[in-house]
């Protein structure tokens, strides 16, 4: 099962594994993938999620130390491997292809690389092919993310 590509949840908890920097556990796994992607989880499907990054040999885990309450038991801790790190890259650079491939088809041009008549040209239906279904919001009192909301910082329901 080595060297398989990431799916489609795999991807953001092995990032999140990544960034905890061998810190990562369950809940907080649970916790930051609603917090930040805005995907609220049962813990059993991340426990899966990260049983199947071990067997693959993205993640390896080990048992911390006990929590200080009484019959407190350690926290199963995981940390992203070598190649882990390497399909993570992956991942996200095929992310980012498919996005930009994604925004070529819908507004006709690549993102950044705009012509010089192109930039001169005001009226977005002039800007982008005339066949795109998706007109590009321009106006200089919105920013490109006005439309999304804050994260909420409130704990996901459990």
């Amino acid at each position: 099962m080595r060297g398989e590509a990431l799916g489609e949840l795999e991807l953001p908890v092995l990032l999140i594994v990544q960034k905890e920097r061998g810190e990562a556990y369950g809940w907080l796994i649970q916790y930051r993938l609603f917090l930040h992607f805005r995907r609220q989880l049962a813990l059993g499907t991340i426990c899966k999620t990260l049983h199947r990054l071990e067997a693959k040999g993205y993640a390896q885990s080990r048992w911390g130390s006990p929590r200080p309450e009484p019959g407190g038991r350690g926290r199963k801790l995981y940390t992203i491997t070598a190649n882990g790190s390497a399909a993570l890259e992956s991942g996200v650079h095929h992310l980012s292809v498919t996005l930009e491939n994604s925004v070529v088809m819908a507004w006709g041009t690549r993102v950044g690389k705009r012509s010089a008549a192109n930039k001169a040209t005001s009226a977005p239906a002039e800007r982008y092919s005339a066949g795109a279904s998706l007109s590009p919001v321009r106006s200089s009192s919105h920013s490109a993310m006005s439309g999304v909301v804050p994260p909420n910082t409130a704990t996901p329901r459990l």
